[in-house]
């Protein structure tokens, strides 16, 4: 409801998740919690997500447009830190940008204090949420416009302060305006949001803490919360933990009162292998908001051999709660497990779903068949509100060399819904990846996909089909060839992925001589063959379709430490169309580009380029101009600015011819 991040963990690699670059699929070590940190109070715990950042390249559509972002912080002094953040989107229908400052001061790791200030400005990016693992999702507009974000966090260690106990106190300030935005959240009214909290240990018997927060928005939704708690170990094998919690909520759709909890917990550790407890929690009082009264049991064993069990029962006003967990880990990345979980009170903000038993089952593991067969595989049945679903993923990855390796993913996943339909989905994929630093690198994964189903009104069957290959081979020193291929085929029905075939393959040559490296040559043939249509910008329609061959041969030469000269003639041979409905004719067309580079001085270069490319079939030749201002980093690296004085493209394939404009361009070499 108020958006706080409480607090982040950073899984790492190898120990708490492994990750198949080839399949483009993560594999934790163990299940994800769906909450945590609700205290000895049970209901109250915050919700879990798995933040996963990455990058993709569509087959079937253009990427036309750029993101950059800058980061930058210097310590002004040994405790003070200040730091700026900038981000700017530019695409064919939404320029976003973001910017902040913040400052640092740190006294020791416990004792900081901490002030952030952002502003964004955009349509925003608008949110998904999806309760079965993406077979259904449901969608969140984009809240457009821009506002400002202030946020303060302090924190002080308690010994910082001179006091002789362990613990800490601390306080957050948060103001939101309505507009602001980010990757993870958007303000549609305007929000404030503050709380203190702390946690004191006089003694090593003895752990108290309590918290406040206080949420307001113009929206009129109001959140306060309160707690406390007090752990006495009584002795080596006893703790009592006792705990208050009230809870003052309004404005929202569903869940608006006051209820003040109590709840009693103790936990007896009988040997490092063994852990129960025993829970009692009642309302003590309340007004529009339901009971949280609650009795449970629970305990975690390890029972040898490397298993773990842990299970709990519980049951109260809200209804059943449960779970059962059986871990085994064997090492080496080796582990299974397998359970239930029963939350009674599980929700999920802006998801609405109908139905009484929210509970799910997970069985998966992960197995070491021998030194080069590694197996892998998971299934979960969700029982969450109206939606059933079953979703399943098996893998093996079979590495016969330190230079070969073979990966196969097969997903299965189907849901009952009674109310928009039922849907199923069906996918196998395979992978290879061959690398020899010294010679030859490539990669290769085909993916098949079959989905069946209504989503309300919405035909949602599709069929899809997608390769991608890539291969690189140094001859010698001086020559190397390259080799891509990406190829997708979908029919669908009402989905994001258009009916359509695509075939892209390309095969190039690189010669630069080791000794005389003074000239550098590329020659390029690409054959396409286009069925989905050319994106067009500002335009959601699909745009020319094409049948291309393509050869294009580049170089450069450079005259003397000054002065480098270079060009570019290619030849497009193909068949073209307007629109999907429009007949195909013949569309051939010739590119000539001059270019000459000026080295200014030490890392500083202008550039001037002249382009002429001219229609066969409809007698027609337009020209343009270019140029730019390069900046030199190290040896391999260029980044450059310039604009575009006329619309003619250097790319053969771009049908559209509107490339007129401000550029950046950044140039890297291997």
């Amino acid at each position: 409801m108020t958006g706080r991040v409480v607090s982040r963990q950073t899984l790492t690699y190898g120990r708490d998740y492994d990750i198949n670059y080839i399949q483009g699929v993560v594999t934790l070590a163990r299940p994800l919690s769906g909450t945590a940190g609700g205290g000895v109070v049970t209901g109250g715990s915050n919700q879990v997500n798995l933040v996963v950042q990455y990058e993709w390249t569509p087959t079937a559509f253009n990427v036309d447009g750029m993101a950059y972002g800058a980061r930058a912080e210097a310590w002004v002094t040994d405790q003070l830190r200040v730091g700026m953040t900038g981000q700017v989107e530019n695409t064919a229908t939404a320029d976003q940008t973001a910017a902040g400052v913040d400052l640092r001061w740190e006294l020791s790791e416990e004792t900081y204090a901490q002030l952030e200030l952002a502003q964004s400005d955009g349509p925003g990016f608008g949110s998904s949420f999806s309760t079965n693992g993406g077979l259904n999702i449901i969608n969140n507009p984009a809240i457009a416009g821009n506002g400002r974000a202030l946020k303060f966090e302090g924190r002080s260690a308690l010994r910082d302060l001179g006091l002789a106990a362990d613990g800490y106190v601390g306080a957050y300030f948060e103001d939101r305006e309505a507009g602001f935005q980010t990757l993870d959240y958007q303000s549609a009214t305007d929000e404030r949001l503050w709380g203190i909290y702390a946690e004191i240990s006089p003694n090593d018997d003895l752990r108290l803490s309590f918290g406040y927060d206080d949420f307001d928005s113009t929206g009129g939704k109001t959140e306060r919360k309160g707690s406390a708690e007090a752990e006495f170990r009584v002795s080596q094998r006893l703790t009592y933990t006792v705990g208050i919690e009230h809870t003052d909520r309004s404005g929202t759709t569903t869940t608006n009162g006051r209820r003040t909890d109590v709840a009693v917990r103790a936990t007896v550790t009988e040997s490092e292998a063994l852990e129960w407890y025993v829970l009692a929690q009642g309302t003590a009082a309340r007004s529009g908001l339901a009971r949280n009264d609650r009795l449970g049991f629970g305990a975690v064993a390890e029972v040898g051999n490397g298993w773990t069990v842990e299970g709990a029962i519980s049951d109260g006003t809200s209804g059943i709660g449960g779970k059962a967990r059986f871990t085994r880990d064997l090492g080496e990345g080796q582990s299974y497990y397998f359970g239930y979980e029963l939350d009674p009170n599980r929700d999920l903000d802006n998801v609405t779903l109908v139905g009484r038993d929210k509970g799910r089952f997970v069985l998966g593991g992960k197995r070491n068949i021998s030194s080069s067969v590694v197996t892998w595989g998971e299934n979960t049945y969700d029982l969450f509100g109206q939606r059933r679903s079953l979703t399943s993923a098996y893998g093996v990855d079979y590495t016969p060399s330190e230079f070969l390796s073979y990966s196969a993913n097969f997903e299965l996943g189907d849901v009952t819904d009674p109310a928009t339909g039922d849907y199923s989905r069906k996918g196998v994929s395979f992978g290879a990846n061959y690398q020899d630093d010294e010679r030859l690198t490539a990669t290769g994964r085909l993916e098949l996909r079959r989905d069946r189903g209504q989503s309300g009104t919405v035909n949602r069957d599709s069929d899809t089909v997608v390769l991608r290959g890539t291969a690189r081979w140094k001859r010698n020193e001086a020559e190397r060839f390259s080799f891509n291929l990406e190829a997708a085929v979908t029919d669908s029905d009402q989905t994001a992925l258009p009916d359509g075939k695509l075939f892209d393959a390309s095969v190039g040559y690189a010669y630069r001589p080791v000794l005389n490296d003074r000239l550098n040559v590329l020659f390029k043939y690409r054959y396409l063959y286009d069925l989905y249509g050319q994106d067009i910008d500002g335009t959601s329609a699909r745009g020319p379709q094409q049948k291309s061959h393509v050869l294009t041969l580049d170089a450069e030469y450079d005259l003397d430490r000054y002065w480098t000269v270079g060009g570019k003639v290619g030849f497009r041979l193909s068949e073209t169309a307007a629109t999907a409905t429009s007949a195909f004719a013949q569309n051939d067309a010739w590119l000539a580009v001059a270019t000459a580079r000026y080295h200014i001085v030490h890392q500083w270069d202008a550039l001037i380029e002249a382009r002429a490319f001219g229609a066969v079939q409809a007698q027609t030749t337009e020209v343009g101009l270019l140029g730019a201002v390069y900046r030199h980093f190290g040896n391999n690296v260029q980044v450059g600015v310039g604009y575009n004085f006329g619309n003619v493209s250097d790319d053969l394939t771009d049908l559209v011819q509107d490339d007129k404009g401000a550029f950046v361009n950044l140039i890297a070499k291997f």
